[in-house]
């Protein structure tokens, strides 16, 4: 925990760890560990849900094995781990894909399956929390993967905008405008019963 000498946490994000909980991990530290599979397994799983993973239980193993096969290579602080967290989460989801022979998609999951939901205090998920059970399986179904991805992304991962982008191998710009463009696909298919501008 944090003592009351250590200097805050860099983001709010990082607010109930303490100060050098990623070189903790690098060290071997049982209870760094412990305080990053407990801030990441619930967003995280809810993501491999969301991406469609044949057993995300399973594969939420996997991210953390590569994770701490990786660690040592990492470099920066807790929003960056978490960031690259789901960049690991990705790729298992596609190596597992074509291991199976199939494609990696992200599924319908309604917004009370989404682990790590948070509060519901950003654009996106006021405008997912909003649509209705039936609503938001047809109209999320008819998204891109890409928009998908974005939406996922902010809402069950929380991340930012820049590390959306760094997740999906895209520029902040183009996040942006998936992310515009995925919500008002959304308005403009519910009319006044969905989504609030």
């Amino acid at each position: 925990m944090r003592g009351r000498d250590a200097p805050p946490p860099a983001s709010g994000r990082d607010a109930d760890l303490p100060p050098g909980v990623i070189q903790g991990a690098k060290d071997g530290d049982e209870e760094a560990w412990r305080l990053l599979y407990d801030e990441l397994h619930r967003p995280l799983l809810g993501y491999l849900k969301g991406k469609g993973a044949f057993d995300p239980e399973n594969l939420l193993g996997e991210v953390f094995l590569r994770l701490a096969k990786s660690i040592g290579r990492f470099s920066g602080d807790f929003a960056q781990f978490r960031a690259y967290s789901y960049t690991i989460a990705l790729n298992c989801v596609r190596d597992d894909a074509r291991r199976r022979g199939a494609r990696p998609d992200t599924v319908f999951m309604a917004p009370d399956e989404l682990p790590g939901l948070g509060t519901g205090q950003s654009a996106e998920s006021e405008a997912l929390s909003e649509l209705g059970l039936e609503a938001y399986r047809a109209e999320f179904a008819q998204l891109t993967p890409d928009q998908r991805q974005v939406l996922y992304l902010r809402v069950v991962a929380d991340l930012s905008v820049e590390e959306t982008a760094r997740v999906v191998g895209k520029s902040k710009g183009s996040v942006k405008q998936l992310r515009r463009r995925a919500l008002e696909q959304l308005r403009d298919s519910l009319g006044d019963t969905g989504v609030r501008r």
